[in-house]
């Protein structure tokens, strides 16, 4: 009983480590973290997208368009606070140490990837021993 006491101990405890770590990595690295940020970001590419469909003529206005809209948003965005962030943070990391992985947040770039799979060993060394 002891054995599984410890197992569970270790493993909140690698859940806040991670978390902590988490929080101290740019929100960019994963998707879902800032939805704000996320939309803005998936208009601006859809924006560009449908960019090179547009006559010649009719360019510089819509990218005009575009960057006053894009600018307008940017505005609108508030930095999420600390505890925010952190919450998130954890939400992700017990997430990801259940290996569940919901989706709505998920790694992107390289360094988010290794750390995820770095807690998600972690997690199985757990359980397996």
């Amino acid at each position: 009983m002891k054995r599984y006491r410890n197992k569970l101990m270790y493993l909140i405890f690698t859940i806040f480590i991670f978390s902590f770590i988490y929080s101290f990595i740019n929100p960019v690295n994963f998707y879902g973290m800032n939805k704000i940020q996320d939309q803005i970001k998936d208009d601006m590419i859809e924006d560009k997208a449908r960019e090179s469909f547009y006559v010649e003529t009719k360019k510089e206005k819509v990218e005009r368009d575009v960057e006053k809209i894009v600018e307008e948003e940017g505005k609108r965005i508030k930095e999420q606070s600390f505890t925010q962030k952190y919450l998130d943070c954890l939400y992700f990391s017990i997430i990801t140490s259940c290996l569940l992985g919901y989706g709505d947040i998920y790694p992107i770039t390289n360094i988010s990837k290794i750390l995820v799979s770095i807690q998600a060993l972690v997690t199985l060394s757990l359980i397996l021993y």
